[in-house]
């Protein structure tokens, strides 16, 4: 893992984002943190199928992309959020039970974080192109959660989680700054949707080739592989807690301990796939027996570009994928 130099006193005030791919192990890990002491946990306010929403109006796009040259259409949306006000006047848009019932809870627990000064933890794997821009205008400490490709492909299949491409090519921003090589498949996706498996491996290089990108300009961020959480979470999660000025007390390594255990089952059900509660170790290893060595193959292949920089040959390969950190910088 990398680690910030961020000073403890001034890390202990400042808001924390939590990013990286979705099916990265975002949720588990800012269930984790959030668990280190005055800390108020935000879910996902660039998710734009959320209902109740953390932001007042919904972003136009999945995975919109906020830069200094479109900060004014978007900034007042995310200054509510990180300063811990809710969007009230949405109640009259619900209508099931249940929204209003979460609409309930988050306005009163917003409204106590606020009361109280705790600190804002955004955990957002739909604003990781954002993150550069989150991070300077709130002056946050960034956590980036990094998964094996295969991984991710994995859980997108058995979730049958399609991605609309046009989403990307519909923010001129957005191709010009970060799709690196992959423009023209980005533009030959969005007119034909591919299998899910294509659309992941497309999904992954934009994403970390982004967040490879980070890693070089970004080096006060955090960077951590969702294998190295799971197969040792106490060590790393402890690591975490450190560098984000959190407190790493008895009840988080309670915490941790529970939603990593051995006793726990390797995944949930497709109906609560939300939960964290895992079999960490058994987790990090399931895309080994779901994925065919032919699918492995196109996965890897497809995405050995960007890869290479968080993952080794060995974790491939199904005696070499737990090592901790290999091929990480």
């Amino acid at each position: 893992m990398q680690t910030s130099n961020q000073g403890s006193d001034e890390a202990s005030t400042r808001p924390i984002l939590v990013t990286g791919s979705h099916r990265s192990g975002t949720t588990w890990t800012a269930e984790v943190l959030s668990r280190g002491g005055n800390v108020e946990l935000i879910h996902e306010p660039f998710n734009i199928s959320y209902q109740p929403r953390r932001v007042k109006r919904t972003f136009p796009h999945w995975f919109q992309y906020i830069t200094s040259d479109n900060e004014n259409a978007f900034a007042h949306q995310l200054d509510s959020v990180f300063d811990l006000r809710y969007p009230v006047a949405q109640v009259l848009e619900l209508r099931q039970r249940d929204q209003l019932t979460r609409y309930r809870r988050q306005l009163v627990s917003t409204s106590l974080a606020r009361l109280h000064h705790r600190r804002v933890l955004c955990k957002d794997p739909i604003g990781v192109f954002s993150a550069p821009w989150i991070c300077d205008r709130y002056h946050c400490d960034v956590v980036v959660c990094v998964r094996h490709p295969a991984a991710v492909a994995s859980s997108l299949l058995r979730l049958r989680w399609e991605f609309d491409f046009n989403n990307w090519l519909q923010q001129p921003l957005f191709m010009r700054d970060c799709v690196g090589p992959y423009a023209d498949k980005i533009e030959e996706f969005a007119r034909r949707p591919p299998p899910i498996i294509d659309q992941a491996v497309l999904l992954w290089n934009v994403i970390y080739g982004r967040v490879n990108w980070y890693t070089t300009t970004r080096r006060d961020w955090l960077f951590v592989r969702h294998e190295d959480l799971s197969t040792n979470p106490a060590k790393v999660f402890a690591e975490l807690y450190s560098s984000c000025g959190l407190r790493f007390d008895a009840d988080a390594r309670q915490f941790v301990d529970r939603t990593s255990s051995g006793a726990n089952p390797a995944e949930a059900t497709l109906e609560e796939f939300k939960l964290v509660e895992r079999n960490s170790a058994e987790a990090a290893r399931i895309w080994m027996s779901r994925l065919s060595p032919d699918e492995v193959k196109h996965i890897r292949q497809g995405t050995e570009l960007e890869a290479s920089t968080f993952y080794s040959s060995a974790d491939w390969e199904p005696e070499g994928n737990l090592k901790p950190g290999a091929g990480f910088p």
